[in-house]
């Protein structure tokens, strides 16, 4: 032995190495050989996956490109079919507006209107047929391109063309038709019907056009069983194809066509288009996919050769890092990290002992993470929690094990739990869900628990459980507020127009397949502007929960009510029965009984508060209206209500379109109007016992440029609708000014008053007393000249604010006349507590004098009362010597009416004045 060589331990002998047979190859060279026949399979696979992929993307590809053609198809057909219907509108919408104010015509003169109408409109040379129809069915104007005969030989009533487009058959092909009503302005009443039409033969320019646009091979238009028209290219059939197998096997033999149903709005007919592809057209995409695959395949077959040499390389690498690993390990070094061999399989070798103690501590300390953690054996009993769970349930960790994890996270809700969980553990082996839990102190807690099975042994028996639990209390409420936001109104708490609107949908739906009646009630409280204006949005926010309220106790069990907006609410009905007449009947009697609710008066802190609404109603019934299409009916129904004097109920009719077009014209202009200078004020005189005019009232007229001189009740209702009669009452109340300070520079009118009407939306402004204050500074009128005529609605909701607005006004001698005495909602209170001048005897009293005995002793009372309040009397509508005569007896001494004069303009009421002037002189 030689010196230099080191001793055998005796306890470690010596092994030769294995001897290497010669058919035993290293790993390396079987990992070589290993990857090389998976190359070859590979490039099979890699054939087979590119053929069949390539069969897939063809059809992908048709399919992709025939929904493209037909998208454009049907969108070309919509356009064209939208842009008829907007000629049809713009035509007899220009026709009726254009006749409003003109007399009735002959049904030929509007027929040669529309034509009009049809060549000045860029759309009219789109417009294949144009004809209008008397409403017998007669033709009066003929614009058609083809002949009519035929189908008016068919056609039973023009009206039936109205709902929609209709295809019709004709001599020269096939064409959609759709008419429109035309109506005379006047009467509202059907003079004829206008007709347009889309031809859809073979030698329809739209038609060419339409297959123009598209890069269809075939296309084929058709009604049920039968075909409208077909149109196809040329394809050559003879032309050499050099994928002849290849198409049997990717079954893209032939044409490729689809058929699909146009799904058009108001198209009544349903039509099936067939649209297509020739083989000729797919050959180019056949051929760029096919190159794609051969490439991919090629490109595969290179990297499996590149990736067996670099395996070969690396592999040695690997087993001589994994040896060294293990070595180490095998020797009890401390702190030996083992390194990444680049193998999976060497790396699960090498870590695995690694991983063994490093797992024990990553055990601890996921066990002690923020969320809490259970575990238990196999019956569910606790073995362990960690300190997340014992702080989430407020508990002592050491008093929970050994008790049933149920029974701890569900409390009594376990035992309709336990069967759930059970089950899905048996056969899933983990359940997760939402738990309603308590924590140890009582409170309630949401939590979210997911338990998973731990098995080991050789029978891989189910040892232990672990369950994770997360506390999702404020996540679900959270979720909760959101939800509430989302569909409900925050206010009153009922649904709000996102959540109705989705209701409604769901109950058109149900009604066409029930076919019950459903309603619509859309309410608006009236006059809600000046509730919030006088006493603040507080209290209209207290109205409208109180009205809330009111309205969800007033509907049916099952009924919905939501709040849309402002003060509008909608309430939807349904189960109304299968007959018409009696889901009217019942749908009235609920807004009947709504509005009888809804009237009673509203305490507030302030006081008490009247209140009224208006309610529309509309009916459905499977309808093809929309959602938002009834509630405008319901919308124009409700305006309706507002209309004929409020605090009412108002079913939709079709003519209410008509009436709204009419009132937002007079809206629109008395807008104009104002802008123009187009009102003048009339004057009709007061007259004493002794014959002396001693003042008048002022009138408002509108000097109309057509029509006339148009009086004060047209004006003034659509003037409080649209808001004007702010403007146009300061306008009035600044010429009433402008006249006092005329007459006080004359001794002669210096004693003579002006009584000016104030509307109720006009004295409830908040600034008011300043407007009469700016009016009479500016004009220098004598404010004690001025008497402002307040009618009792005023009073019916009387408030204190109302109350120092007269104060303030009288201290400055501006009087005050209560008009219309006795018709409204007079009390003897509110007579005494107001500020008033005068009392105004209405013209019903005064006119029932002629034939009613008991009318005298009516007016005497009211002469009485007067006296009592110390309040001066004018008896309005005075017409004839024997009324005069009754009102003397009566005690009144001072009249106005058609006997003593008519309202004139100021130079005839001064002229009535100087003559009376004279008289008196005379006498």
């Amino acid at each position: 032995m030689s010196p230099s060589e080191p001793a055998a331990s005796p306890s470690v002998p010596t092994r030769a190495a294995p001897h290497r047979r010669w058919w035993e190859f290293s790993l390396s060279t079987r990992l070589s050989l290993i990857f090389g026949l998976l190359g070859v399979v590979g490039i099979v696979a890699s054939l087979a996956y590119s053929f069949l992929s390539t069969r897939a993307a063809m059809q992908a590809e048709i399919n992709s490109r025939l929904d493209r053609h037909k998208v454009t198809v049907t969108t070309l057909l919509d356009n064209r079919l939208q842009r008829l219907e907007i000629f049809l509108q713009s035509a007899t919408a220009r026709r009726t507006l254009s006749a409003l104010s003109a007399p009735a015509q002959p049904l030929e003169e509007m027929a040669a209107d529309i034509s009009l109408v049809f060549q000045e409109v860029s759309v009219g040379s789109d417009v294949d047929i144009f004809f209008v129809l008397d409403p017998t069915g007669k033709p009066v104007i003929d614009n058609a391109r083809i002949d009519l005969q035929p189908l008016l030989a068919r056609m039973t009533s023009p009206i039936q063309y109205v709902g929609g487009w209709r295809l019709e058959s004709l001599p020269a092909g096939h064409a959609l038709i759709k008419s429109t009503p035309l109506f005379e302005p006047a009467s509202l009443s059907v003079r004829g019907y206008l007709f347009v039409g889309l031809s859809l033969s073979d030698k329809s320019p739209f038609v060419n056009e339409w297959f123009a646009n598209t890069t269809l091979d075939w296309f084929v238009l058709g009604h049920e069983a039968d075909i409208i028209l077909i149109a196809r290219r040329a394809v050559p059939v003879d032309a050499p194809d050099p994928f002849a197998a290849l198409w049997n096997f990717f079954d893209l033999r032939g044409l490729h066509a689809r058929e699909f149903t146009l799904e058009l709005k108001g198209l009544v007919d349903p039509i099936w288009l067939e649209i297509g592809l020739s083989r000729e057209q797919l050959t180019a995409l056949l051929t760029g996919h096919l190159s794609t695959g051969l490439g991919l395949s090629g490109g595969f077959l290179v990297l499996v050769m590149l990736f067996a040499v670099w395996v070969k390389v690396h592999h040695d690498k690997a087993i001589s890092r994994l040896m060294g690993f293990i070595h180490a390990v095998q020797t009890g070094q401390r702190g030996v990290h083992f390194q990444d061999t680049g193998i999976y399989e060497y790396n699960r070798v090498g870590a695995a002992m690694q991983d063994m103690v490093e797992d024990l501590h990553v055990a601890a300390a996921v066990f002690d993470s923020a969320d809490g953690m259970i575990v238990t054996d196999s019956a569910l009993k606790i073995l362990r929690v960690n300190r997340a769970f014992a702080q989430m349930l407020g508990c002592d960790a050491r008093t929970l094990p050994g008790r049933d994890v149920l029974e701890v996270l569900a409390g009594e809700g376990q035992e309709a739990l336990r069967p759930i969980v059970l089950e899905r553990l048996v056969r899933k082996g983990a359940w997760r869900g939402d738990v309603a839990g308590l924590r140890c102190d009582g409170a309630e807690l949401a939590l979210r628990v997911a338990i998973s099975e731990v098995r080991g042994g050789r029978r891989q028996e189910v040892m232990n459980h672990v369950v994770t639990v997360a506390d999702v209390s404020q996540q679900k409420a959270d979720a909760a507020r959101i939800q509430q936001l989302a569909y409900f109104d925050p206010l009153t708490g009922l649904p709000n127009r996102r959540l109705q609107l989705e209701r409604l949908e769901r109950a058109l739906a149900d009604s066409a397949v029930s076919l019950q009646f459903g309603a619509i009630l859309y309410l608006d409280v009236d006059d809600f502007k000046s509730l919030n204006d006088t006493r603040g949005h507080a209290s209209g926010d207290r109205l409208l929960v109180e009205m809330a309220s009111r309205l969800t106790r007033a509907v049916r069990q099952g009924d919905s009510v939501a709040r849309m907006g402002g003060d509008e609410f909608v309430v939807l009905l349904q189960h109304l029965g299968q007959e018409g007449g009696q889901a009217q009947d019942r749908a009235m009697g609920v807004a009947t009984a709504v509005l009888e609710s809804l009237r009673r008066p509203v305490d507030l802190e302030d006081g008490e508060h009247h209140c009224t609404v208006s309610i529309g109603v509309t009916l459905f019934c499977g309808d093809p209206l929309s959602v938002e299409e009834l509630l405008q009916q319901a919308d124009l129904a409700m305006y309706e209500a507002k209309a004929h004097g409020r605090n009412a109920v108002r079913l939709f009719q079709p003519d209410m379109y008509a009436v709204a077009m009419q009132r937002v014209g007079l809206e629109q202009e008395l807008r104009r109007a104002l802008a123009n200078e187009e009102f003048v004020l009339h004057y009709q005189p007061i007259w004493s016992a002794q014959d002396e005019i001693v003042g008048a009232e002022v009138l408002l007229r509108w000097n109309h440029p057509e029509g006339g001189l148009r009086s004060g009740g047209e004006i003034i209702p659509a003037a409080e609708r649209s808001g004007l009669i702010l403007p146009l009452g300061a306008w009035v109340l600044e010429q009433a000014c402008r006249t006092l300070a005329r007459w006080g520079r004359s001794t002669e009118y210096a004693h003579l008053m002006l009584s000016v009407n104030v509307s109720v939306k006009q004295f409830q402004q908040p600034d008011f007393v300043q407007v009469v204050q700016d009016a009479l500074a500016r004009t220098g009128g004598n404010p004690k000249r001025l008497s402002l005529e307040l009618t009792e609605s005023l009073f019916l909701d009387v408030r204190d604010s109302d109350i120092d607005k007269m104060r303030q006004l009288k201290r400055m001698g501006v009087r005050f006349s209560l008009d219309d005495f006795g018709t409204g909602y007079s009390s003897l209170s509110y007579l005494k507590a107001l500020p008033l001048d005068v009392l105004k005897i209405d013209r019903c009293f005064v006119h029932d004098l002629d034939d009613d005995p008991r009318s005298g002793d009516f007016v005497r009372t009211i002469v009485s009362l007067a006296q009592a309040l110390q309040l001066d009397v004018v008896a309005e509508g005075v017409e004839t010597p024997h009324q005069r005569q009754r009102l003397l007896e009566c005690g009144c001494r001072r009249f106005q009416g058609f006997l003593m004069g008519r309202p004139v303009p100021l130079a005839e009421l001064v002229q009535q004045i100087d003559e009376a002037s004279s008289r008196r002189r005379v006498v």
